[in-house]
């Protein structure tokens, strides 16, 4: 069956929307989406991480996801990306093996390489060399959580207690085919950010003799939103939906795809651009029967500072439309 997710990246809405949401109630909105999702047949909730961001970006997804993790007790957890150079890997191995211990073994860590220099600048490292750090942190992580003693920057460590999966999953995430065959090299599944570098990675895994994860046929969209008028419902989410489409366009480079990345100067522009949707629930099901059982649905309830009260539709519609007519269908 179609799995349907739940991604968030708790930004405010840029100045002059309708609505600013301040980030107190943009958390609290969040918590109960997913709690509620949790008992509506959703298959997991994603959180991502950037700093310094003037929209307020989750900085700490492995917080957000503990809690997140406390009020549910089906849903997968999954971080993506968790940008591993950023971080000190035995510490970020032990808040893995933490979150892995509190959700009781339903954690999906998403490395990423990272891609705003800023944000290595803060930190005292260099964007340059985060394909290195990559390397050498998985190798730590992976180390770590082991539970053994082992040696790192001539010192002995050791995390304990161990993940409750053993060994924890450790994807990595990314948008080139450097990231994808890195991928095959050291990592146990890839989420590439442009659907075409699936086949790079499998075909560095076979060149490598490693089994790659299964394929998740997910859509090239910003955005997927569920309303029983489209029409209506772009007239009230428009705003957030251009302020949070042109932020990532800033933020995020795609050198497999370049040509799609760019901004919008209206709702309209950004509806004719195919990135963002808006889908009666009817269109979503049969969408999502045409992905066929590896397919993946992603709606972002807060998608730019989007209000809680304008985010609930969608996931309810998800939830009484067309979960249960995909899972009828298996």
């Amino acid at each position: 069956m179609t799995r349907v997710r739940l991604t968030y990246d708790l930004v405010r809405a840029p100045a002059g929307a309708p609505e600013r949401v301040d980030h107190p109630a943009l958390y609290a909105a969040m918590l109960e989406q997913v709690t509620w999702a949790d008992a509506h047949g959703f298959d997991a909730v994603c959180l991502g991480e950037h700093h310094g961001a003037s929209n307020g970006y989750l900085c700490s997804p492995m917080i957000a996801a503990a809690v997140a993790a406390g009020r549910t007790t089906r849903l997968g957890i999954r971080l993506t990306a968790l940008i591993l150079p950023l971080h000190d890997p035995v510490r970020a191995a032990e808040d893995l093996a933490t979150l892995d211990l509190v959700s009781e073994g339903r954690l999906l860590p998403v490395i990423g390489a990272g891609h705003q220099a800023g944000e290595f600048e803060a930190v005292g490292k260099r964007i340059g060399d985060r394909a290195r750090l990559v390397e050498e942190y998985v190798a730590v992580l992976r180390r770590a959580l082991g539970g053994e003693p082992f040696e790192w920057q001539g010192r002995r460590r050791r995390v304990t207690p161990r993940p409750v999966q053993d060994p924890l999953p450790i994807w990595l995430g990314g948008n080139s085919e450097a990231a994808a065959r890195r991928a095959a090299r050291i990592a146990d599944g890839f989420m590439p950010a442009v659907p075409g570098l699936f086949a790079t990675y499998r075909v560095e895994c076979e060149r490598l003799g490693r089994t790659p994860c299964e394929e998740e046929v997910g859509l090239p969209l910003f955005y997927l939103g569920l309303a029983e008028d489209p029409d209506d419902a772009w007239a009230k989410l428009g705003p957030y939906l251009v302020g949070g489409a042109n932020f990532y366009m800033g933020l995020v480079g795609c050198p497999a795809d370049p040509e799609s990345f760019r901004a919008f100067s209206s709702a309209e522009a950004l509806r004719a651009s195919g990135l963002v949707a808006i889908w009666t629930p009817d269109e979503c099901v049969d969408r999502a029967r045409a992905m066929g059982p590896q397919g993946v649905l992603t709606l972002w309830p807060l998608f730019g500072g989007t209000p809680p009260e304008l985010a609930w539709p969608s996931i309810e519609l998800m939830a009484k439309r067309v979960i249960p007519q995909l899972a009828g269908a298996t």
